[in-house]
């Protein structure tokens, strides 16, 4: 999910985000997004001059499969979910934030930390390394810990940095881009910039200011529904400063200005051509849209990136990869993540093989999402979930987490015939004494959550759409409230 963004924009066709100047360096290349998925994404600094629309969400309730899911939206806004730091509802998923990489090493990278799906990420568990030897009174590799004195230089180990991705329509900020007009493109901002747009969207809205947008939010914040196809407000770049005085680039919406004795939101505003929520990018689909590289591809490109000292890589990474010298270039066929991120360490290559055979014709790749089993989250196909046949299965939809049966995809497998009723028994004969009553079976009925298990569940699920990490008893206590029945007050 996610300052001083040098702008680089992306390009449809040419499609490397971290595409340097520096044609010297042979370095491994991690990208943010897969290659074949052809993304036009833009990043601004100080000198961007650049106006969008931010789009929508797409409507969680469609099924993907739906001819109009592609066309379907949602509210930026969910309006029975309030943030407690805030006060105001919840932003709906228009947006979705990853931690990263912006300019790293000598390669001058953009890319993702495996960090975003809760796995480990090589440059953070070298730089809790160089800490510890730090603390112990060991400076030998305070340099890579030290903020690089001049600006553009590499920093060999940077805290990871959110970055949080929108779908917007803009035009090109990139030269080379062979679109230069406006198109669908993924605009990337860093965390003072997101915090800032949260902050100015909080906004409320100012006593004698009339709504004349027809959004029914702007009756409570400022700005309203910025990404409202019907009637959009077009965001620029703008300048913001820091706590220490330092410039960051931000957006802006528009100001509030006083017309004679009357407040009026001065601002841009446009409708959103049907193409271009059509053309919006799943910025939750880890398998065709969003690249998270590996372990063992980020060692590789620390290797030959040159930054970090060869022996350090190997002292601090050999147990969770193959650390070589001779590590080779990223090709276009690197397996999905869901593939990458569970395998091992690659083995030595084997003897070569015969060549094989005509491949098959492609088959569809099934979608899967996360669940929550006794405790434990892992990634299973729809066809798995509903084999389950657990309507209160945990799921996690991109955003937040619901029950399996609160999907349009969920299927309840039928009944099965009942089976045939047996032939009546003869009569027993009669006893002579009166035989012990037989107890009636329990009732199969799910027990029901009280009151204090039910708000408990729901702080848990708070916690989750907050990106906070759970430990492995409350993900077990989320799993077991999740499977009772809900509290009837």
């Amino acid at each position: 999910m996610s300052n001083g963004f040098k702008l680089v924009g992306g390009t449809a066709g040419y499609n490397k985000l971290n595409e340097t100047k520096d044609s010297n360096n042979n370095a491994k290349k991690l990208y943010m997004f897969h290659q074949d998925a052809k993304i036009s994404a833009v990043f601004i600094n100080k000198k961007t001059r650049l106006e969008g629309c931010i789009l929508p969400a797409f409507d969680s309730s469609m099924d993907k499969m739906d001819t109009a899911y592609k066309s379907g939206y949602s509210p930026y806004r969910v309006p029975n979910m309030t943030d407690p730091e805030t006060g105001c509802p919840y932003f709906s998923d228009w947006f979705m934030t990853l931690s990263g990489y912006n300019y790293y090493g000598n390669g001058k990278m953009n890319f993702f930390s495996p960090k975003s799906v809760g796995c480990a990420d090589p440059i953070q568990d070298i730089r809790d390394y160089c800490w510890k030897l730090h603390n112990a009174g060991d400076t030998t590799y305070d340099y890579l810990l030290n903020r690089p004195e001049k600006f553009g230089d590499p920093h060999g180990l940077p805290k990871v940095t959110q970055l949080t991705l929108l779908n917007v329509v803009c035009p090109a900020t990139y030269d080379k881009d062979p679109v230069q007009g406006e198109a669908n493109r993924i605009l990337i901002l860093k965390s003072a910039a997101t915090d800032r747009m949260f902050a100015d969207l909080n906004t409320p809205t100012p006593n004698g200011m009339e709504n004349t947008s027809g959004d029914q939010w702007a009756d409570i914040f400022c700005y309203g529904d910025v990404t409202n196809p019907a009637s959009a407000i077009k965001f620029s770049v703008t300048q913001g400063k820091l706590d220490n005085n330092m410039d960051y680039a931000c957006l802006s919406f528009g100001q509030v200005r006083l017309n004679g004795m009357q407040r009026v939101l001065s601002c841009k505003r446009t409708e959103i051509d049907p193409q271009f929520l059509e053309g919006r990018y799943d910025l939750t689909d880890l398998d065709n849209i969003i690249y998270i590289p590996s372990y063992q591809e980020i060692v590789d490109m620390l290797v030959q990136d040159n930054l970090i000292p060869f022996e350090l890589i190997s002292t601090v990474c050999g147990e969770k990869a193959h650390v070589r010298r001779d590590s080779g270039a990223v090709t276009d066929s690197t397996p999905s993540y869901s593939d990458r991120a569970a395998a091992p360490a690659p083995a030595p290559a084997p003897a070569p093989m015969p060549a094989p055979a005509s491949a098959p014709a492609p088959t569809k790749v099934e979608e899967s999402l996360y669940v929550t089993i006794n405790g434990a989250t892992e990634k299973m196909t729809i066809s798995q979930i509903n084999a389950l046949q657990d309507p209160d299965l945990p799921v996690y939809n991109g955003s937040s987490w619901a029950s399996a049966a609160s999907f349009p995809w969920y299927k309840v497998a039928p009944a099965p015939a009942p089976a045939p009723m047996p032939a009546p028994a003869p009569a027993p004969a009669p006893a002579t004494a009166k035989a012990a009553p037989i107890m009636p079976p329990a009732g199969d009925e799910k027990p029901r959550r009280t009151k204090e298990q039910e708000d408990r569940l729901n702080a848990l699920n708070l916690a989750l759409m907050k990106d906070e990490m759970l430990d492995a008893a409350e993900i077990n206590e989320l799993s077991q409230l999740s499977r009772m029945a809900p509290y009837i007050g």
